[in-house]
């Protein structure tokens, strides 16, 4: 396997396998991803509140960015970077 090259690299790798992980974790345990800010838990939510079900799109999209900004981070894709 193949390390970032460069600074801008390294920040897009490390930016990705964060956004990876916690769209990970946003996918399998929403409540989990409300609770890393401090929101409130979903027992302590208001009745038809649906913020946990809306989780799971962002957390698609962040796993996703994770996916592709990994990858471009190892092949050192500098026109990616900029």
């Amino acid at each position: 396997m193949r390390l970032p090259r460069s600074a801008p690299g390294w920040t897009m790798a490390v930016f990705g396998v964060l956004a990876g992980a916690l769209g990970a974790v946003g996918l399998v345990s929403p409540t989990t991803q409300l609770s890393l800010p401090g929101l409130a838990a979903p027992g302590e939510r208001a009745a038809g509140d649906f913020t946990p079900a809306f989780m799971t799109a962002p957390s698609m999209a962040a796993l996703d960015m994770g996916v592709y900004y990994v990858p471009a981070a190892l092949a050192d894709w500098r026109s990616f970077f900029r």
